[in-house]
């Protein structure tokens, strides 16, 4: 599952106000999802440390764990009570369906066929090339959006062309990502 922008947000602000320090995220990373916290984001201010612990949840498919996680390790705080309560709605309204996914849903594509063909043709460093493109085509249709195979994590090529097709589909930009692997692999699609 993959958040939309507010839905992060609201999850970000939960977060720093149930952990004030980079110590009692350290801990709750430790304690409460058996994880070292250093490993996981690249340091700096707390905000950003959160912002980051948030997108390794999401690309780890361990965003309940971490919702969880935090209830847990701050029993009865209003604002993560909220956002558990939420999270259970958030979960259940499909991508296609949710007013705040932006963008059409790409219509006709077999999403296997795409992955396998996009797994078939394109190298590691041509998906590098290819999620730069991406990118750049939403920041022009005014949709700052991180696309990179750091931000969708796996360790396989085809773990991580999988993941960019779920980042994109659950975001509503899947209709890019095919544009742009097309105009680079014509026919392939």
């Amino acid at each position: 599952m993959n958040l939309t922008g507010p839905e992060r947000k609201q999850l970000h602000d939960a977060m720093l106000g149930a952990f004030p320090s980079v110590a009692d995220l350290s801990m709750l990373a430790s304690f409460h999802m058996s994880e070292n916290l250093a490993a996981i984001v690249s340091g700096g201010r707390l905000p950003d440390q959160v912002f980051e612990l948030i997108g390794w949840a999401e690309a780890q498919g361990r965003l309940e764990d971490l919702v969880a996680a935090a209830q847990r390790a701050v029993p009865g705080n209003a604002k993560l009570t909220a956002v558990a309560e939420d999270f259970a709605r958030w979960k259940s309204v499909p991508a296609s369906v949710n007013p705040s996914a932006p963008g059409p849903a790409v219509p006709d594509i077999n999403l296997t066929k795409l992955r396998t063909a996009m797994t078939g043709a394109f190298s590691t460093d041509d998906l590098h090339t290819l999620c730069a493109d991406v990118e750049q085509e939403l920041n022009s249709r005014g949709i700052s959006l991180p696309v990179s195979l750091e931000a969708v994590g796996g360790d396989r090529k085809d773990v991580q062309v999988l993941k960019l097709i779920q980042y994109l589909q659950h975001r509503g930009h899947l209709a890019v990502l095919v544009q742009v692997a097309r105009a680079a692999r014509p026919g392939l699609i």
